[in-house]
């Protein structure tokens, strides 16, 4: 492990950081160590107890490199591996988009946009059904629905774009690799 200079190491983290972040739009410890053993594993170990050490350096490294953006402030509440982290690009990104969507050029309301929403939604969650009629009655150009893992981001488009089409036209929706 020692023979692994800090170019190396700088260079395999980087490779890390554009291997999780290309992956998804938040990543854990355990993404990082998966993505440290990817990029290394050319590299040849005097034994494993070394690879795991080289991986154990990546990960810290890759972790710094990182934006965390879970509660640090209670680490006896964390399990290893349950940190979370992202990028400053993908943040900018998401910034990007939202200012897009609080700035953007109006179009106008539908009348019977609601009633198309409220027959194409009968399977929904309340909140689900919300989410929908609100990009569907909006006036924006460009509307941004962000929620966690499982919360039923894919249902609820499937319900928005049917009602979108029927309604406006052609619809092109856009989301990060995850």
């Amino acid at each position: 492990m020692h023979d692994v200079g800090p170019e190396v190491r700088a260079a395999i983290v980087a490779q890390v950081i554009e291997d999780v972040s290309t992956r998804r739009s938040v990543w854990s410890t355990w993404n990082l160590g998966a993505a440290a053993l990817r990029s290394s594993l050319p590299l040849r170990m005097a034994s494993a107890r070394d690879r795991l050490a080289l991986t154990n350096a990546l990960v810290t490294l890759a972790g710094t490199a990182c934006v965390r953006i879970d509660d640090a402030s209670e680490p006896d509440r964390h399990r290893v591996g349950e940190e979370s982290f992202t990028s400053v690009e993908l943040l900018r990104a998401e910034r990007t988009l939202l200012d897009a969507a609080d700035t953007g050029m109006r179009i106008g309301n539908h009348l019977a946009a609601g009633q198309v929403a409220d027959r194409l939604m009968t399977e929904l969650a309340d909140g689900q059904r919300e989410a929908v009629t609100a990009v569907v009655v909006s006036t924006r150009c460009l509307n941004v629905l962000v929620g966690p893992a499982g919360s039923g981001k894919t249902t609820t488009l499937a319900a928005l774009a049917d009602a979108s089409r029927q309604i406006r036209g052609d619809v092109d929706g856009h989301a990060p690799r995850s």
